[in-house]
């Protein structure tokens, strides 16, 4: 009775001292990764706010083209160039989140809404991380 007592009890010792020394590496990674899909979601806040910023400073620059009375020919040349410059710079840092988030494993896809510049509307594409 006091061998097997005494092999019981060595074998709980020696897992609690495994789970001691090796108990806080098998929970890193699980650390790092929450961790590195909160930076992400920061990541993907930030770029929504960028890009809804430039929708709004693409909308007054519209505005700002009617207003001055440019009924010529050339405002719909500008309002193209508006548009233009506002989807190259948004697809262009949804991308790079994108490509980040992909080598982190978190999957983000574009969602599309709709934007009205001037007489024209446009699909912009703000990001959702899943």
């Amino acid at each position: 009775m006091y061998k097997r007592l005494k092999k019981v009890t060595s074998v709980i010792l020696i897992m609690i001292s495994l789970m001691t020394l090796f108990g806080p590496a098998a929970f890193a990674a699980e650390t790092s990764a929450v961790t590195a899909s909160d930076i992400i979601m920061k990541r993907v806040d930030k770029t929504n706010d960028y890009v809804y910023n430039a929708i709004e400073v693409a909308v007054k620059q519209a505005e700002i083209e009617v207003l001055n009375e440019n009924k010529s020919e050339n405002i719909d040349l500008i309002i193209d160039k508006i548009i233009e410059k506002l989807l190259e710079k948004t697809e262009s840092k949804v991308d790079k989140l994108i490509t980040a988030a992909a080598e982190e494993g978190i999957e983000i896809t574009r969602t599309y809404i709709e934007v009205v510049i001037y007489d024209r509307t446009i699909l912009v594409d703000p990001c959702y991380a899943h």
